[in-house]
Order: C-alpha cells, then structure tokens, then sequence
C-alpha cells in the first residue's frame, strides 16, 4: 500500500475529511506510528533487523561524533552493538570497550580518561570515544 492509500485507510476508519485534518498531518501521525513499531521491533526482538553500519573519518583530537538523529521521516540510530575503530591506516578494526560494560571491572567513569583504556560512550546521539585520534584516519 503506497501512501495515498493509507492516507484513504485512515480517513475510511477514523470518519475524518481533509477539512478536518490534513494530509500532511496524517502522515505526520503514521509516520510516529512507524517510528514507535520500529522501537518496539529494536528493544524487543534480538536479532538487529534493523542492522546498519555508519562509518565516519576520524578526526585528530576529537572525542564526540554525532550520529544521525530520528525524524517523521528517517530513522536514527536506535541501538549500538559495537564500535569499531582503527587509530592508523595500517591498524585492523577492532572492538572498543562499552563504557557501561567498564563497570564490570570496577573502574570508575571519572577515572577513565586517565587509563590507557580503550573505549566508547553513548549519550545524547554521539559516540565519544578514548583516547583521542592523534591523527586524522579516513574511512
């Protein structure tokens, strides 16, 4: 069904006319809809369906590398399962530590940044990262 006609659907069982509400804001409403179907699908069902890589180029001295956010009509990052990172051209990927999973270890947040510890965080849709690219890394 294209939009048009869940647009139509809509209006057939909500009893609205176009003079009631608009076009735009029904699919204003479906599309919040969706949004919250696709949350329930990433919190609830282990099996990453909805499954992307982003890439960036790494930039030298910056922690903080904002992801894309949710809008009425993209989706935004809705989990991470890992962060991937190479500090030079001729390093492999590898994993960086959670840094929620560092609890674990019984290291505290504050003291962090002054370990050798490599890791990640996420908070308020970016991913900052230590230690701190010496370099710039195209990806």
């Amino acid at each position: 069904m294209n939009t048009a006609g869940l647009i139509n659907f809509v209006r057939d069982q909500t009893q609205v006319s176009s003079d009631n509400v608009t076009d735009a804001t029904i699919l204003n409403y479906l599309n919040i809809a969706y949004h919250k179907l696709e949350n329930v699908i990433a919190d609830r069902v282990d099996e990453d369906y909805f499954w992307d890589i982003f890439t960036t180029d790494l930039v030298e001295n910056q922690a903080e590398y904002v992801l894309k956010n949710s809008t009425s009509t993209q989706a935004g990052i809705k989990k991470i399962n890992r962060v991937e990172i190479k500090y030079t051209d001729e390093d492999e990927y590898y994993s960086l530590i959670d840094a929620d999973a560092l609890s674990n270890y019984k290291i505290a947040y504050d003291n962090l940044q002054e370990t050798d510890i490599e890791f990640y965080e996420f908070r308020d849709g970016s991913v900052f990262i230590n230690p701190l690219p010496i370099e710039d890394i195209p990806q």
